[in-house]
């Protein structure tokens, strides 16, 4: 019966009916509109994720000078890396050259007398001011001593006045060890190698009894004699036995000395890097009359530029058919970005930027195409010839940098076009505001609209549930007077 649409069950289903009706009828609109924001978004966040790795790379190609990105590097290689290490920057020299190594540079190392331990050694009581020198460094080390100190507290006392000054410490280092039971040695020893970072100590001073105590005299500092054997004072690399040889900057056991393509070098350092713009030598270890000469080789490495052109293009691509296959494609047909005047303002300028001769001198390379990078309207940016492009960055690297870092070369066209585009003063950024704003516009005219729709539907609601309250009422009535009429016949039939 009709009534039973006035049911519960009938009122919910009448009302649901009404809400989908409506909703259909008056948002269907909106949430399309903004499902399609909501997908220009998302396109357009993807195209502005490839904008920012494609401004770098074109910020890198059309830097000029000496910090081009199209400066070849360098690579070295050593004949014998157990002699010699060598490595390279772009500044080295192209070539080869020979290196013979006759002495490693060393630390210079002075060691006391090896005295017993415990043995009372009677120094000047008080502040003894020893002075010490390495290189340009200077340091004034204060000793207090009590004048009956054991050999041992003497050595210690040294070390660790030594080792607490924080001048001191920044070019020296001192300790004391046992070399046998009982027995004990001072050493000091410089932290930085060579002959000009010898140590000297109190150079233009009295002769100081402590120091003299353990054997460290004023002419065994003085003319740096060697230690003639393991128990007596001296320098371990000096030179200067008595009557032998007069140690200097040229004769001298610290240096590094190496021959040059025949020309004899000394240095304090193992790792020399002023002998040769861009080249940095390891020194390794001194070589016998018997060993070869170690060949070394410069060479210009190209593989780095062609990897900067390669993530150019890949990076260039990227963009191009994040907006592309969005306006149009064999797999979605007409797409998002069919006229819109963004995207196709874009693909124009990557399209100009990449295919536009560059003005460089005539006879010179002018284009992508003539270094062997083709354009595909699809796909963008392919290198339709590598040994062409292989050929022109080795044969002609200057060209090849015309191309893209000149003036109006490819990396500075595109960059001005893309800086259009990127960022958050860029017309993308400003696209997807907009589209945002419109979406928040609608949620919001949604959220109304919804809301009225339900405000309505309660009102049907209450009005179909006055009816069904009426419909009881009336049905009710009904009962009883059909119940009073079959009574009224029973009696009449009687």
């Amino acid at each position: 019966m009709a009534y039973n649409l006035l049911t519960t069950t009938g009122i919910n289903s009448l009302i649901s009916s009404y809400k989908s009706s409506e909703t259909t009828k008056q948002l269907t609109t909106l949430t399309t509109r903004k499902t399609k924001y909501q997908d220009m978004v998302s396109k357009w966040s993807t195209v502005s994720s490839s904008l920012t790795p494609l401004k770098s790379v074109l910020d890198q190609l059309k830097v000029t000078g000496s910090s081009s990105a199209f400066i070849a590097s360098k690579s070295a290689t050593s004949s014998n890396t157990g002699f010699v290490a060598v490595s390279a920057t772009a500044d080295a020299p192209v070539g080869t050259f020979s290196l013979r190594v006759n002495q490693l540079s060393k630390n210079d190392s002075v060691v006391s007398e090896t005295l017993p331990s415990i043995t009372t050694n009677s120094v000047t009581a008080g502040v003894h001011t020893l002075k010490f020198q390495s290189g340009d460094n200077v340091a004034n080390v204060d000793v207090t001593f009590g004048g009956s100190e054991t050999n041992l507290t003497i050595m210690q006392k040294i070390r660790d006045a030594v080792n607490s000054d924080s001048t001191a410490s920044s070019f020296m280092s001192a300790s004391v060890f046992s070399p046998s039971t009982a027995q004990s040695k001072l050493t000091f020893t410089a932290k930085n190698s060579g002959f000009t970072n010898r140590l000297r100590i109190n150079e233009g001073m009295s002769e100081d009894d402590a120091l003299k105590s353990i054997g460290l005299t004023s002419g065994v500092l003085t003319n740096r004699y060697k230690n003639s054997d393991d128990t007596k004072a001296g320098f371990l690399f000096g030179t200067n036995l008595v009557g032998v040889l007069t140690e200097d900057g040229t004769n001298n056991l610290l240096n590094s000395k190496f021959q040059y393509n025949g020309i004899s070098i000394q240095k304090d350092s193992n790792v020399v890097s002023d002998v040769a713009s861009g080249l940095t030598l390891t020194l390794k270890a001194a070589m016998q009359t018997s060993d070869t000469d170690v060949n070394v080789a410069v060479a210009s490495d190209t593989s780095g530029t062609r990897t900067k052109i390669d993530n150019f293009i890949s990076k260039f691509n990227s963009v191009y058919t994040s907006v592309k296959n969005q306006m149009y494609s064999s797999t979605i047909g007409r797409g998002v970005f069919t006229g819109d005047p963004n995207a196709q303002g874009l693909l124009n300028a990557l399209y100009k930027g990449a295919t536009a001769k560059v003005g460089v001198p005539d006879g010179n390379l002018n284009s992508l195409s003539q270094l062997g990078i083709s354009f595909n309207t699809d796909s963008g940016l392919t290198v339709s010839d590598s040994g062409q492009l292989n050929n022109s960055i080795s044969q002609k690297m200057s060209q090849v940098e015309a191309v893209f870092n000149s003036e109006n070369g490819v990396a500075a066209r595109l960059s001005t076009s893309v800086n259009l585009y990127e960022g958050s003063s860029g017309s993308v950024y400003s696209a997807i505001s907009s589209y945002n704003s419109n979406i928040t516009s609608i949620s919001s005219k949604v959220t109304s609209v919804q809301t009225r729709i339900d405000k309505q539907a309660e009102g049907l609601r209450k009005q179909y549930t006055d009816l069904q309250s009426r419909l009881v009422s009336i049905l009710a009535l009904q009962d009883m007077f059909t119940g009073a009429a079959s009574a009224a016949s029973t009696v009449i039939g009687v």
